[in-house]
């Protein structure tokens, strides 16, 4: 497959002031009638940044187990239920929506922003790894160069990148929603393990190529790359490119 470059971002250390990358994860669905105004308040984290000394990036996963109740959700997929268990290993009990869980380690109701904000500027403080990629995009997919650095020190850490769709929009018919028109960003499309550090590390180089729907919008897609600790899931580095 011929590549064509998409994007590059610097890994220059994080400098004060700067604001720093928050990861920001949403567990939601189409067919819960608790949802839009979550929906709304990431979409609001993604398109305003509106937290100071916080770049959030956001991604919104919509689960399944709402898709017997009325409404499928054209975004749905068990994966993302999956992946909302086995964040519930940290919160016995805890699996609704809308859940939000920021960098891996505190989680909320979605529409919670007051918390939600507090949280992310918490995270703002603590150490934290900055994430080169270089993208290149093809007729069928996208290749990935992933380079970290100046990561924290912990336990071995879970390298994976997300390919999130922005601006999609359904005007839901039937379920909890109907006669809504929901707008989404961050919607995640792919999500894929590309490498693992190990324990101590303080860098990760590593490369990965990922297959794309052909109905995905290639004008809207970005790929958010982040390690995430084996152990405690918490994010220790994370980026967004186009």
């Amino acid at each position: 497959m011929v590549w064509m470059l998409w994007a590059l971002a610097a890994c220059s250390p994080l400098m004060a002031g700067e604001p720093v990358p928050v990861l920001v994860e949403l567990f939601t669905s189409e067919g819960c009638s608790s949802c839009p105004p979550a929906d709304a308040f990431l979409r609001e984290l993604h398109r305003t940044q509106p937290v100071d000394g916080v770049q959030a990036i956001v991604l919104s996963e919509h689960v399944d187990y709402w898709d017997g109740s009325g409404w499928k959700d054209p975004f749905s997929s068990e994966l993302w239920s999956k992946r909302q268990s086995w964040y519930s290993m940290r919160w016995p009990t805890k699996v609704y929506t809308p859940q939000m869980i920021i960098d891996g380690i505190e989680e909320m109701i979605g529409s919670d922003e007051r918390y939600a904000r507090a949280v992310m500027r918490e995270e703002a403080r603590k150490p934290k790894g900055r994430v080169r990629v270089l993208t290149a995009l093809g007729e069928g997919g996208v290749g990935l160069r992933v380079e970290a650095t100046g990561l924290p020190k912990g336990g071995p850490a879970q390298v994976r990148v997300a390919i999130v769709e922005d601006g999609l929009e359904t005007e839901v018919s039937r379920g909890e929603n109907q006669g809504m028109t929901l707008v989404h960003d961050g919607v995640v499309r792919l999500l894929a393990e590309i490498g693992e550090t190990e324990a101590g590390a303080a860098e990760f180089h590593g490369t990965a190529g990922l297959s794309l729907e052909p109905g995905w919008d290639r004008e809207r897609l970005r790929a958010v790359v982040f390690l995430q600790d084996s152990a405690t899931r918490r994010v220790i580095a994370v980026s967004s490119e186009r």
